[in-house]
């Protein structure tokens, strides 16, 4: 059987010769853009520190003119903070810090026993909206009439026959 010849007019047999045309301007400014989040990336660590130093430097500004108005000079007022808020985190880093890590690395270690505990505390028979209707249930019974003007509650509100008032413990 011969093969038959293609036709170079049919759609599904002609190849196409397709180009792709990128203009030098827009290379260019991919490169540029590429530059510029890179060096942003490169800088965002001396950024933040400049940008929290920037903060630090205006609140602080109000306490050391008081400071100097106090008669100290401003360098001296500026090391006082500075030693000050030093204290601070070295107080914070010395005694906050290892009982919390230590605390932190207890809860991980016994994690399992905890929720093993606080399981058995609940009791799964009683579910979470039973304990809403209930509590639901005693609000309406305690509801804004069942005390009085000296703070007492009647006993008729908690279900007694009698109509005395008791005094709160």
């Amino acid at each position: 059987m011969p093969s038959a010849a293609r036709d170079p007019s049919d759609s599904a047999s002609a190849t196409r010769d397709v180009r792709l045309h990128v203009p030098v301007s827009t290379i260019l400014t991919l490169l540029i853009a590429a530059a510029c989040v890179w060096a942003l990336l490169r800088l965002v660590p001396s950024l933040v520190v400049f940008f929290v130093a920037l903060v630090l430097a205006v609140t602080l500004w109000p306490v050391v003119d008081r400071m100097e108005r106090r008669g100290l000079s401003r360098p001296l007022s500026v090391g006082m903070l500075a030693l000050g808020m030093v204290a601070v985190v070295a107080l914070f880093v010395f005694l906050i810090l290892p009982p919390l890590a230590n605390q932190s690395i207890e809860l991980a270690a016994n994690i399992g026993a905890y929720r093993r505990k606080v399981q058995a505390h609940l009791n799964p028979d009683i579910e979470v909206a039973n304990l809403l209707h209930l509590a639901r249930a005693v609000i309406d019974r305690l509801g804004k009439g069942s005390v009085d003007r000296a703070g007492r509650i009647p006993r008729t509100t908690l279900g007694s026959g009698e109509a005395r008032s008791v005094r709160p413990r």
